[in-house]
């Protein structure tokens, strides 16, 4: 038995508490730094998602949506994007978009739906608040009177 006062003692006890201490600082060190790098992933993906609403059916790619809220999200680098659309945890349709540079942010959400000639509506572009884009959902035909554009402003 080695007691702490006894100048004889060979046993490391004294250093336990130093020890244990550097450990505790270590670890509440790391755990501050994993917790950064995970608040910092999370609002990199935070970048690329927004919100958008339906106000009646409208096609998107070949899938039609319910009048809704929606969540949409992108992937890709540059301009060529996939665009996915969820409703909750379930994707509703995905499509290839590109990301168009506009030349100030948008001051609310929009979507652009494109009317056809049949009565048909089409989502072609999303504009989201605070942004400084559209996403222009592919692929789109350049046809004159193919259909009018009516953008929905919620």
């Amino acid at each position: 038995m080695c007691l702490y006062l006894q100048p004889a003692c060979t046993s490391n006890a004294a250093e336990i508490p130093t020890k244990w201490g550097f450990v505790m600082r270590t670890s509440k060190f790391t755990g501050v730094l994993i917790g950064f790098a995970m608040l910092l992933t999370a609002n990199a993906f935070a970048a690329d998602k927004g919100s958008m609403q339906v106000k009646s059916p409208v096609m998107v790619g070949e899938t039609q949506l319910p009048a809704g809220d929606y969540t949409v999200q992108w992937e890709g680098t540059g301009p060529d994007l996939e665009l996915t659309i969820k409703r909750g945890r379930k994707v509703k349709a995905t499509v290839p978009a590109k990301l168009v540079p506009e030349n100030s942010a948008f001051d609310q959400n929009a979507t652009i739906i494109r009317v056809e000639s049949d009565g048909s509506r089409k989502l072609i572009a999303i504009r989201l608040s605070g942004k400084r884009f559209t996403l222009q959902i592919e692929p789109q035909t350049d046809v004159v009177g193919a259909g009018s554009n009516d953008p929905e402003v919620w």
